[in-house]
């Protein structure tokens, strides 16, 4: 047995469970893959397999580490900035392995990704490694989750941690916050354009964690309207508990459950007495100005529209696009059509206004004439029409004469009782 085995910790010295590597008495075989780790092994896994952690020869290998019986061994991974995650699981997600806070928004990487796998972004769970403003409300994450330059802890995972209807960036006068490239080169993001509306006043800020900021019943978003962070003309000023009277539709001033509100409560307007959008109708601004929507199936006839009977179905006069179809006529609100008659309209199969039956022609002897009459001794149905001849019956006993030995009138029928009266017994 080589001295190097025999001597495990390699000090040169014989200690306790080792073999002397003067003493060939001692040199007993060693069985490499049974799972214990015996003189002369350094882990033993229970195979004899090497890149595994444990060599063919039950050595670590480099790069690894390994305890316990069988041995259980483990990679040591690369942290070149120490920031919790390997070099490896740094690439994997697109960070920079050697800076600790890839988009330098005061929380490390290990950390931004802690909340749910360490080796993966969860969203909606962890904040992004490589986004400074992952809810892109104008905070970086590190200044959300800490009471920071703006002496708030908020959520950076909701762009408005109070649900008053104000981003909490905007709350506190603050942001966008800018992305960049880290020092090794990688590039991160900061608050998405368009996500986010910056401060109009940032001299005048409200409470990111208190949808009420002043305390006077109305939420910060219902008294700054236009959500602007500034205090314009027909607001109310969300740090005044003064200002905060009642709510009331016909004020103006579109508060909370409202959609609207044109200064009046009166409905048919677009804005109801509820202050709600009427259907049909668009409003915008403060106090609401309201506009009719030009729809086909309003039952109105708006502008462009030659009809409007209420429905979007065609084939009854006035058609989806709200136009009156050939050979139909249609007046009022909502159109009532009907089919205009002519004189070659008999022929086409349907049964139109003076007519009383059409059976797609214009022959006569079939029933229905060439003017759409129903002929003597024929009857007609559907459209197209469908004719048979009435079976004649002279004597009117309800068996037709083609069939009746008795068919001139008032004559009895053979072994058949006239109509109306009982046969009598015999």
């Amino acid at each position: 047995m080589p001295d190097g085995l025999e001597d495990v910790n390699g000090n040169g010295r014989v200690d306790p469970g080792e073999r002397d590597p003067l003493d060939p008495l001692d040199d007993v075989p060693v069985t490499c893959g049974n799972g214990v780790v015996e003189p002369g092994e350094r882990c033993d896994d229970g195979n004899r397999v090497s890149r595994d952690g444990c060599s063919v020869y039950c050595l670590v290998e480099d790069g690894w580490w390994c305890v316990e019986q069988p041995s259980v061994c483990t990679r040591i991974e690369v942290d070149t900035d120490g920031d919790g995650l390997s070099d490896a699981v740094e690439e994997q997600l697109g960070t920079d392995p050697t800076v600790a806070d890839t988009d330098g928004d005061g929380i490390d990487d290990g950390a931004e990704v802690a909340g749910g796998d360490p080796l993966a972004l969860d969203p909606g769970v962890d904040t992004d490694p490589t986004d400074a403003d992952t809810d892109d409300d104008g905070l970086s994450d590190g200044e959300e989750r800490v009471a920071g330059l703006d002496g708030f802890i908020t959520d950076p995972l909701d762009a408005d941690s109070d649900d008053d209807g104000l981003s909490d960036g905007l709350e506190v006068g603050r942001g966008p916050v800018p992305g960049g490239v880290s020092a090794g080169g990688v590039s991160f993001s900061g608050t998405a354009p368009g996500r986010f509306l910056p401060d109009a006043d940032p001299s005048t800020t409200t409470d990111p964690t208190n949808p009420d900021t002043d305390g006077g019943t109305v939420p910060d978003g219902v008294e700054d309207t236009d959500r602007n962070g500034r205090v314009d003309a027909g607001e109310r000023d969300p740090n005044l508990a003064a200002d905060d009277v009642a709510l009331l539709c016909g004020d103006g001033l579109i508060e909370a459950g409202e959609n609207c509100d044109d200064a009046n409560t009166a409905s048919g307007d677009g804005c109801s007495d509820q202050c709600q959008i009427e259907p049909g109708w668009t409003c915008r601004g403060v106090p609401s100005v309201c506009e009719e929507l030009w729809v086909c199936g309003n039952g109105r006839v708006d502008p462009g529209e030659g009809c409007d009977d209420g429905d979007t179905s065609s084939g009854d006069g006035c058609n989806s696009a709200c136009e009156v179809e050939d050979g139909w006529r249609c007046a009022g609100e909502p159109s009532v059509c009907e089919m205009i008659p002519t004189p070659d309209a008999c022929g086409n199969g349907r049964v139109e206004a003076f007519e009383a039956c059409d059976d797609g022609n214009t022959a006569d002897g079939d029933g229905c004439n060439a003017a759409c009459e129903v002929e003597d001794g024929w009857t007609c149905e559907g459209q197209p029409s469908d004719c048979l001849p009435i079976p004649a019956d002279v004597d009117g006993d309800g068996v037709p004469d083609a069939v009746d030995n008795c068919p001139t009138a008032g004559e009895r029928h053979p072994g058949r009782p006239r109509p109306g009266r009982p046969r009598r017994r015999l």
